[in-house]
């Protein structure tokens, strides 16, 4: 550490020896730096402030009803199209500043100036208080560029948008009037295809399930009639061992006979009435025929198997053989009534298992429609919202518009200019002065060296030095010295005190030195 700190005093001791030199650049660099301070343009900075409000009393009562736009998204957004480049332009030409820019080139550098010395920021964001500013040489024309600044705002935020709103309204105008033609064929195709398919949709609980539950019923059925059957051997029994004496009854006199006798009566009359409603070839006309086709063979069947066992009849009465009778009448009609069921039940079977394939094609063809129903319901219910929440935010909008523009502070000239800051700049061309003096004084000790020290002569000569002989100053060198010394203060002195001047000069010098230097190089 202490050889390096050896070092660095002797080549300050060195750069000593050209204090002078030093000093005499630093002189010209100063007095060059101030004189281009002084040439500097003034710089006027015209500022205005101005408040965007986006608040409305009535937009709190419609929030929910109406389609109102984002205020402070609007906001970002005419703050972002003030400097677009036609705005720009448009400022260049009514404040004749496109006159400078004579070339195609040129006029770009011209927008991109004005976009960057043109400031638009947000003093205080709860407000919406934004502060506009520009900053030139001219003052006029600082002011004439704000003032068109606020002139574009205030068209942009005053523009009305009612056209871009009836365009919106006739948009959805349409697209509900062709919804609802479309819901209205739907709703039409719909309809004629539950006529068409009343069989295969009715009730709506699913082909295959409708199959499924009518076996099961059928099963049931057949368990009840083999009861009942039973039941009927049984009473038969009964009533036979009841009686000692009998006769024989005729077969149409049966109660079997009789039975199926009434059920063909009360089939033929349902026919009856389905010819009134349909065709004869209506699926429920012929199923109904089927019925009574099988009922008369049923009954034709009966009266064989009675003429060749006849039924006989007890001779006696009594109160238990007539209940024994009656019992076997009502079970007879009971068996009778299941069976009827039973065949209409298999009937219909037959029928779903007919159509299946084509119930199951008719019952997706439903579901399809329906679906595609509920789609375009609900499409055309959401185009209504929406068209009647545009219509009331066009009236709402009508009232007034939704960003109201206020100047606060309106652009003026400024009194005195606002830059360049020449005090700190002539700080820095004094400090410049002085380190490219030091740093000459140094390069100057490089180029034309000198031995101060033994040690020093021993490292570049790579010999040993003996001894030294000092310097015997008298009384007239030691004067002389000191001299040089105070003269050098003094010297440094004088460019501080011309740093002072030159700051106390200022007023005077930005408007000599500028007209003296285009008079010199006009």
């Amino acid at each position: 550490m202490n050889e390096l700190l050896s070092r660095v005093f002797d080549e300050l001791r060195n750069a000593w020896r050209f204090r002078w030199l030093g000093l005499l650049v630093a002189w010209c660099i100063c007095l060059v730096g101030w004189m281009l301070v002084y040439s500097l343009p003034d710089v006027y900075k015209v500022e205005s402030r101005v408040r965007i409000d986006t608040t409305s009393a009535i937009q709190p009562l419609v929030k929910d009803l109406t389609v109102m736009p984002d205020t402070a998204w609007q906001v970002e957004l005419l703050i972002h199209t003030v400097l677009s480049t036609p705005n720009l332009e448009t400022i260049a030409r009514k404040t004749g500043l496109d006159i400078q820019a004579t070339t195609p080139a040129a006029e770009q550098q011209l927008i991109e100036r004005l976009r960057r010395q043109i400031k638009i920021a947000n003093e205080r964001s709860r407000i919406n208080l934004y502060r506009i500013s520009y900053s030139g040489s001219d003052a006029g024309m600082a002011q004439d560029i704000v003032q068109e600044v606020i002139n574009i705002m205030t068209g942009m935020a005053l523009g009305d948008d009612a056209e871009d709103t009836e365009q919106a309204i006739d948009f959805l105008t349409h697209k509900v009037a062709d919804y609802r033609n479309r819901l209205d064929d739907i709703q039409a195709r719909l309809t004629e295809f539950r006529k068409a398919h009343p069989e295969l949709v009715e009730g709506r609980g699913g082909y295959l399930a409708n199959l499924q539950t009518t076996r099961a019923v059928v099963a049931q059925m057949e368990n009840k009639l083999k009861t009942l059957l039973k039941q009927q051997e049984s009473l038969q029994e009964e009533l036979e061992s009841a009686g000692s004496t009998s006769h024989v009854i005729p077969p149409e006199q049966s109660s079997e006979v009789r039975s199926l006798d009434q059920r063909i009566a009360r089939n033929q009359s349902e026919l009856t009435q389905l010819l009134t409603r349909y065709t004869p070839q209506h699926p429920d006309v012929i199923r109904k025929q089927d019925i009574i086709e099988n009922l008369r063979q049923q009954r034709s069947e009966a009266v064989a198997r009675l003429r060749a066992n006849p039924q006989r009849t007890s001779g006696t009465s009594s109160a238990a053989y007539g209940d024994l009778q009656r019992r076997l009448r009502d079970l007879d009609i009971e068996i009778d009534t299941l069976r009827s069921s039973i065949e209409q039940r298999t009937l219909q079977i037959s029928v779903l298992e007919a159509n299946s394939e084509k119930a199951t094609g008719a019952e997706s063809e439903l579901d399809d429609l329906t679906r595609e129903y509920e789609t375009t319901k609900q499409q055309y219910e959401t185009l209504r919202s929406r068209l009647n929440a545009a219509q009331l935010s066009q009236d709402v909008t009508a009232l007034g518009t939704p960003l109201n523009f206020e100047i606060i502070d309106p652009p003026e000239i400024p009194n005195q200019a606002s830059g360049p800051p020449r005090l700190l700049f002539m700080t820095v061309v004094l400090l410049a002065g002085l380190g490219a003096g030091g740093v000459f004084a140094l390069f100057m000790s490089q180029i034309r060296p000198v031995f101060l020290t033994r040690r020093k002569l021993t490292e570049i000569t790579g010999l040993p030095v003996l001894g030294a002989v000092s310097m015997a100053w008298n009384v007239r060198q030691r004067i002389q010295t000191r001299t040089n010394l105070a003269v050098f203060a003094l010297a440094i002195g004088g460019l501080v005190a011309g740093f002072a001047l030159a700051v106390w000069l200022i007023p005077i010098g930005v408007q000599v030195i500028p007209t003296t230097l285009r008079q010199q190089f006009l």
